[in-house]
This record gives C-alpha cells, structure tokens and sequence, in this order.
C-alpha cells in the first residue's frame, strides 16, 4: 500500500503528489506554480481521470456521478475533493504506538488488535523472536502486496483493476486523442506522424530495393499498431463509466 506524506491515508498504488503536512494532494513544498502535470502523470490516478474525461456516456444524472461528481475541472481541485473518498483504503481504526493511556476493555477482546507487554529487560534479538512468534499465531492478514495482488485486496470504493502500466496508459491515450483530432489521416501516417524517427523505413531512398519491396507491410504493421492502441482506449474509456479502470474487457 501507498501512503501520503501524512501516512494517514493508504492507496494501493501511488497517489499524486502531496505537501509535507499533507493538506492538500498535488500540492507540494514547491508550491502550485511549480507542481502539474509532469507530477501527476505518474500516477494510474490522473489517468483514471483523464481516460473518465473522454466517456460520453458519463455526465449529470449518470450512475457514478454523485461518486466522482464533475470530472471537466481542474485535476488537483477534483483529487482534493474526491480522491480519498473514491481510490482510498478504509481508514485504520488502529495504529501501532506505544499506549500511554488507558484503553478501553473492548479493545482486549478486538481480534483486529494484539495487546502485548514487553519487558526491556530482555535482549533485543529475543524479543523479535517472541513478537515474530506472536504475529505468526495471530495475524490472520496478508503480507503487504503489491501489483494485481494489491488490487485485488483493495477495499477501496473504486480499486484499480490489475497491475497498471502507467507509461502506457499515456502512450495508448495519446495515440487515441491523436486519431479523434486527425481523422482524415490513414492509421500508418498516424503512426508515422507520432514516431518520426521512423520514417526512413518507408523511405525508398534509404532502402535497398528489397526492402523496398516491404513497404506496403510495414504500412499495414503501423496500420495494425495504431489500430490496437484506439480499440484499447476506447474499452477503457468506456469501462471508467462502469467504475473500473484500467480494464480491457468488453
């Protein structure tokens, strides 16, 4: 699990950027001036957001809106007020601390807490040895779990389905906007147009005359790629309206 700077909230994958006391989300030592996107791309978060942005189907009166309220804002000023509430584990109703106080009687009978008394005057090594022993008879949870196993654990309103890859959730969207904004253009010039460096591969003057004899293939594995990354877009964006993300399922 992932915590803000505050370690009071947890997500299961890393939440956008947030200042040392923890006030705000997105907001940093830096100050908002210097904080934007750059920080929050590398959150699956923002994308959720950003993937949400381009459903048409979601709007005032759909399902998720009293959930994830008006999506066409500023993104720091939609964490802020929804970011906990939505992507956020249950918050603990416990702490490990030290007690200094006295403690209520249900706690002793509370199986999601283990009272113990540990006498200083005993080695260190046996001491962990002995609080090992105990975490092993009655700690009935997981082991902290990362990736797909974290999501699947998540008790968050909306976890986030399977292990994202955030570079190319924004590589798959960039490749969908370019196509809704370019739709006059083939798929390959498409791709071309986003990977320039490429273009010598359909240049007859920098192939030989059996490579040139490759182009049209090329053309149609370009045509392919730019075919895919649109078809994977448009299941996610059209799963954020269902509450899940990034999901690939029809």
């Amino acid at each position: 699990m992932m915590k803000n700077e505050t370690g009071n909230v947890d997500y299961p994958y890393t939440p956008p950027t947030v200042d040392e006391l923890g006030l705000n989300p997105i907001f940093t030592s830096l100050g908002w001036d210097e904080v934007g996107e750059t920080d929050w791309k590398e959150s699956v978060y923002y994308w959720w957001w950003e993937y949400m942005k381009r459903n048409k189907e979601y709007g005032p009166g759909h399902p998720l809106w009293e959930d994830f309220g008006d999506i066409n804002t500023d993104f720091r000023e939609w964490w802020i007020a929804k970011g906990e509430y939505l992507f956020a584990e249950p918050r603990r109703m416990y702490t490990f601390k030290r007690v200094s106080e006295p403690i209520s009687e249900e706690v002793y009978t509370d199986p999601n807490v283990m009272i113990v008394q540990v006498p200083l005057d005993q080695p260190v090594t046996e001491l962990r040895q002995l609080f090992a022993s105990y975490l092993d008879a009655f700690h009935t949870g997981d082991e902290p779990q990362q990736g797909i196993r974290a999501a699947r654990s998540s008790q968050a309103r909306y976890p986030v389905v399977g292990q994202p890859n955030v570079p190319a959730l924004e590589k798959t969207l960039a490749v969908y906007d370019y196509r809704l904004k370019n739709n006059k253009m083939s798929l390959w010039e498409i791709w071309l147009a986003l990977n320039p460096n490429m273009g010598r591969m359909i240049d007859p003057k920098c192939l030989t005359p059996e490579e040139v004899l490759d182009i049209p293939l090329t053309k149609a594995s370009w045509t392919a790629a730019v075919s895919r990354y649109c078809k994977k877009a448009k299941a996610m964006i059209d799963n954020t309206g269902h509450g899940r993300f990034p999901d690939l399922s029809n």
